[in-house]
């Protein structure tokens, strides 16, 4: 499963995932479903990311690791948006809703607030 769009999963949930029974639906039931279709996606995508890191041999983990925290590294030293840690720094211009369901929009912040401090001293 390919998690690049989370617009075209909702849709697909909304018309192909389940019988619609009524022609209209509330903005609240509309809501509600959505909420439970991020939700199954957010867990999906999770589960995905954990099989298929855990399939991975320990020095391939280790590259990843690695990697993720010369780039945060940098990050902290340049500063820079969320989009543009995403973007510009991991190359992953479809991949901003993954990235912060991972934890990179909290992480970002984080890192973001020490640069500014660091700035100040």
């Amino acid at each position: 499963m390919k998690f690049t769009s989370l617009l075209t999963y909702i849709i697909q949930k909304i018309l192909f995932g389940t019988k619609v029974e009524k022609k209209y639906v509330s903005l609240e039931e509309t809501l509600s479903k959505s909420q439970k279709i991020f939700a199954e996606f957010e867990n999906d995508f999770v589960d995905a990311t954990d099989k298929y890191v855990e399939s991975l041999t320990e020095d391939q983990r280790e590259m990843i690791v690695c990697y993720v925290f010369r780039k945060l590294e940098k990050h902290l030293e340049q500063g820079g948006s969320y989009r543009t840690m995403v973007y510009d720094l991991f190359n992953l211009p479809s991949s901003y809703l993954t990235v912060q369901i991972s934890g990179g929009i909290d992480i970002h912040h984080c890192i973001i607030e020490k640069h500014y401090e660091n700035k100040e001293k």
